[in-house]
């Protein structure tokens, strides 16, 4: 498989980041393999001067989000393969806490939720109503994440023949 790459490109404002003058933003969403690993999705973007000086770059989400809504429908999926979200079930239950040595006491409940429900793409499913994946027990959850996959990488690959035009 080739790397498919769309870009996008706006100017922001600059005063956010210390500049008088609007900044460039270079939105791009990849679908690459990378070595021996399954294709893998991302979105990253490049805040730049006039004179191409890096201001901000990364998965500057906030900043996509804001200016290039067109991505927004597509952000859900960063960082997942064309197999499963990345590390989908280690993930998922370390954000959970079922594997307590390793989850930082400081990090609050809500958070913790959070960060379960980005790693498994919960809500990207019209399923995904019917259960509260925090309230699972760890057998539970594993069993529950298995079962959605299948639909879960369906949904992955629709969006991803409508974002690189594929349909």
């Amino acid at each position: 498989m080739k790397t498919m790459q769309r870009k996008w490109t706006c100017t922001i404002p600059g005063k956010k980041y210390g500049y008088k003058q609007r900044l460039t933003l270079t939105a791009t969403a990849k679908l690459e393999k990378g070595g021996n690993e399954y294709p893998y999705f991302s979105i990253t973007g490049d805040i730049t001067t006039k004179n191409d000086v890096y201001v901000s770059s990364g998965q500057i989400t906030d900043e996509i989000y804001q200016y290039i809504p067109e991505l927004r429908p597509y952000m859900k999926w960063h960082l997942t393969s064309t197999q499963q979200p990345m590390h989908y079930i280690g993930n998922a239950s370390y954000w959970a806490m079922f594997t307590e040595p390793w989850v930082p006491r400081e990090t609050p409940l809500e958070k913790r939720i959070e960060y379960l429900h980005k790693a498994i793409v919960y809500g990207a499913l019209e399923s995904d109503k019917n259960v509260v994946p925090e309230e699972l027990g760890d057998k539970e959850l594993v069993k529950w994440l298995n079962w959605r996959l299948p639909n879960l990488m369906n949904a992955f690959n629709e969006d991803m023949g409508k974002l690189f035009n594929l349909e």
